[in-house]
C-alpha cells in the first residue's frame, strides 16, 4: 500500500518510530477506513516538529507522500476498524 495525505497536529509524531495510521481507501462509494502502520524514517514521510504550549506534549505535522505502509489486519475487517474508531 501507498499512503497520501496528512495530519496537522500529531502526538509525538517527530520523533515516533512507528506511526499508525487510520486512511480511507477506495473511491466513493466504495471507501472505507483500514489502519495500517508506517515505519519511520520512510520514503514520501516528513515530520515537522511544531511549537506547542504544552512543551511536555510535542506535537508535528505529518505529511505522507507516496509513503509505503504496512495494512493491519485483513482488508475484510474495515466495518470493525469503524465500529472502533
Amino acid at each position: 500500500w501507498r499512503l497520501y495525505g496528512e495530519a496537522g497536529r500529531v502526538l509525538d509524531g517527530h520523533s515516533a518510530g512507528l506511526l499508525l495510521v487510520a486512511a480511507h481507501t477506495g473511491g466513493y462509494p466504495r471507501s472505507r477506513t483500514l489502519l495500517f502502520l508506517v515505519r519511520t524514517p520512510s520514503d514520501g514521510l516528513t515530520r515537522t516538529r511544531l511549537t506547542s504550549m504544552d512543551e511536555t506534549r510535542p506535537l508535528a505535522s505529518v505529511e505522507l507522500r507516496d509513503t509505503p505502509a504496512e495494512l493491519l489486519g485483513e482488508d475484510e475487517a474495515a466495518d470493525d476498524v469503524c465500529g472502533a474508531l
